[in-house]
Order: C-alpha cells, then structure tokens, then sequence
C-alpha cells in the first residue's frame, strides 16, 4: 500500500458557510453564521465534471455549491421540515432530497426546477439514493421502519423492503452485486437483501451492535461493510469461507469514538483505510489492516457526514453542527496512527437486547401495572366497606365484576395516553 500523511485540517481547510452570503465562504475560516448541515454530496456524473458539492440543512434548504472557487451555484427550498439526505443522479442533471415531511422531490439542478415529488413514506425520510445501473431507480430509506425502491419517472413505488422493526437509518448499495445492499436501523440489526425490479428478499440479519445502528457503508471493491452505532463502536464485517464451503461474516469491533457514530468512508484507492464521524466531534482514521487509528478534531460541533470526493480520492467533505468544511490528505504514514483494540464479535450472537423495541421498555406496560394494582386494591376495600347485604347476589356479581372492568378501562385508557406522549417525545428528541 503507497503512504500517504493525513493533514487534520491543515493549511486551507475549504469552509463552505451555509449563510446566505456567498462573501463569506472562504478558505481558512470558519464563520459563526452557519446552519446545520445533515448530508452532502460530490457530483459524479458520467457526463458532467463539474466540481459541486450539495448540502443538505437542518433547516430545510439545499445549497449547491462550485467548491473549486467556493460559490453558491443555487439554492433549493419545498419544505419547512429539516432536509437529512441528497443525492445526485450518476447521468442526469437532476438530485433527489428527502424531509422530514416525508416527500423526496427530484430537482433539476441546471433549470433550478422542481421535477417530480414521491410520498408513499409515512415518517422522515433518512437516506436517498439512485441506483448506479438502472438509471430510473432511486431507492429511499425512512423512520417509516422500510426501505423503498422507486421509478421516479412513472412516479411510482416498486418495492417495500419491509423487516425492520425500527427507524431504518442508513442504507448502501453494494458495489459487487448491482441488485444487493445492506440496511441498518435502530432496531441494533444489519439486514442484507436481494431485490430486482419485483422482488425483494432478506438474506442475512446481523447482529453487531448493542445499540440503533445509524450508518452502514461498503468496501469499495468487494461485500465487505462497516457499521456505526448508537454504542460508539464501528463494526467492520468482513465476508469469508467456511469449512462447508459458505460464505459468513466475521466481525471486528473498532474500539474509538466516546459517543454515537453518524457515518462512514472508505478511501477509494486504499480499502484498508476509513474514515468515520461521531457526536463526539471527531474524524477518526482507521488502518483496517494493521489494526491502528488515529482521531481528529472537527472542532465546529457534532460530524453528521463524511463522504470523498470522486474527482481527488484524497478530497473528502463533512457536514457537521456549524455548516460543511473540506479537508485533504498528504503522506499518511503509519507512524502517525496509534494501536487500537479489535475484538471478534460473533456476528448471530442472540443475547443483544433490542432496547429500542422491548415491550417492557414502554412506559405505558408500567401504567397498565399500575392500573391492576389500583383494581386489585380497589375491589379488596370496596369489599371491606360495603355493608353485608350488598355481598349477596347480584351485589355480589356487581362488585366482582362491574368494578374490575371500569379499573380495567381506566388502565387502557392510560396506557394508550402514556403510549402516545412516548412516541411524540421520541419524534421530538429525534436527531
């Protein structure tokens, strides 16, 4: 492998400040006036070479940008709701965003138009994406716990991947098998799949992680992919033989980050080398290979997304808390990266708890409790109390179970209450 030195933000860092004000993008200078940036793009297009970056802001814009002369190109704007994905088309000029209105719209970036709009998603959409092969493909993923292929030009959904029992955070197409991807959701589970124009399949359930996974990512050239989780570790499968001649994933933990990973990146030219984000505001590197690391400050908030640059495999850009910077590599050179601890994790281990869905993790299974506790109780001194008379029949049968079924009501009552104040505050707390 050539050596190559990362340079952490070194000499002109390129920020792109997601103000209105195209004065103030400029290199080596980081503006307080920013926006929250969720997700960004490069341009690679089979018949465009121009050098732009799409940033998708928290609140609701998206801002296309030249990042060779740092130019504001245009601006694009349907909704109120945060914009979380982006994504350019590979032969059109055209991109798609996904909201939290739950709408992906297609948008001509060269006639600054809005084309088409596709909502069959019932929650915010997380990811979009279009297919490298089949030009009119676009595939989406959404806090609606489905994935969904799509033919943008008829307007119409093709396919529901539908085994989730979570938010679906993230999704990547594999770049060996044009009709697989892997999928990863708060339900702490990796699903591969198989699908084509009308069919779709799970292959393979994985399970890697203790917490809501938020980011998968391919190897460049082959089906091995990492994933990022809620548990501030970043799995690394890795798909070999067995004895029996099958194929079966073996895990490495990556052991670095101190809080939630957000996203992934491999180098393209080095596929031993990745990079990942974190709410813990750095950019670690990781040597797959030779089992080192080292971290890096963003020092402008949380890292929401990394992706590289097609034209320059050592260009990559980050979206974070305070707007998008770019940032390059030099020599990298292992001397500069630091041992880390890796530990084989079996990947159809059973005993991961899904946190994010066990009944008894609701608060309204507790109200319910509590609402047979109150009819137990209740019957035992309405019994007490009542005069001897009025345990004959049908008093009696009154007691026994008139009394009972209205606790029994009350209960349900306030479980559907406790229920539904959970779900609004885990849409509010949302990231």
């Amino acid at each position: 492998m050539a050596s190559f030195t990362y340079a952490p933000l070194v000499s002109s860092p390129i920020v792109c400040n997601t103000s209105h004000n195209n004065e103030d993008c400029l290199r080596g200078e980081k503006f307080s006036t920013t926006v929250r940036a969720k997700d960004i793009d490069f341009l690679n297009n089979e018949k465009d070479n121009s050098p732009y970056l799409l940033i998708a802001l928290y609140n609701g814009v998206i801002q296309l940008w030249n990042w060779e002369n740092n130019t504001l190109i245009a601006e694009f704007k349907a909704s109120e709701t945060p914009c979380r994905t982006v994504s350019f088309h590979c032969a059109e000029p055209i991109f798609a965003s996904g909201n939290d209105d739950t709408i992906i719209r297609i948008w001509d970036y060269v006639a600054n138009t809005l084309i088409a709009e596709l909502n069959d998603h019932m929650d915010y959409i997380r990811k979009v994406k279009f297919h490298p092969h089949e030009h009119s493909w676009l595939l989406s993923c959404s806090d609606d716990q489905t994935l969904r292929l799509w033919d943008f030009k008829m307007r119409a959904c093709l396919l529901v991947f539908a085994s989730h029992n979570h938010y679906v955070m993230d999704f990547d197409l594999s770049p060996v098998d044009k009709y697989s991807l892997v999928s990863g959701g708060l339900d702490q589970v990796n699903i591969v799949w198989k699908y084509s124009a009308n069919r779709v399949a799970p292959v393979l359930e994985l399970h890697s992680h203790k917490n809501g996974v938020n980011c998968v990512k391919y190897s460049p050239h082959s089906s091995d992919f990492v994933s990022g989780a809620d548990d501030a570790l970043v799995a690394f499968h890795t798909l070999t033989d067995t004895k029996n001649d099958t194929k079966k994933y073996v895990v490495k933990e990556l052991v670095g980050h101190s809080h939630n990973v957000t996203s992934a990146v491999f180098h393209s030219l080095f596929p031993n080398i990745l990079l990942t984000t974190a709410e813990d505001g750095t950019i670690r590197v990781w040597d797959l290979y030779n089992n080192k690391s080292v971290a890096y400050s963003v020092k402008y908030g949380r890292a929401w997304k990394i992706v590289s640059c097609p034209q320059n495999p050592n260009l990559f850009a980050i979206a974070h808390d305070s707007g998008t910077m770019m940032f390059y590599f030099k020599d990298f050179t292992n001397t500069s990266l630091k041992e880390i601890p890796f530990t084989i994790a079996n990947t159809q281990r059973k005993d991961i708890p899904r946190t994010q869905t066990k009944f008894w993790k609701n608060s309204g299974f507790w109200c319910l409790m509590v609402g047979l506790m109150l009819i137990c109780a209740g019957c035992a001194g309405v019994v007490k109390a009542a005069p001897k008379n009025m345990l004959e029949f049908p008093w009696f049968v009154f007691l026994i179970l008139g009394i009972p079924f209205s606790f029994f009501l009350l209960s349900l009552i306030g479980f559907g209450i406790v229920t539904l104040l959970v779900k609004l505050w885990g849409k509010i707390t949302r990231k």
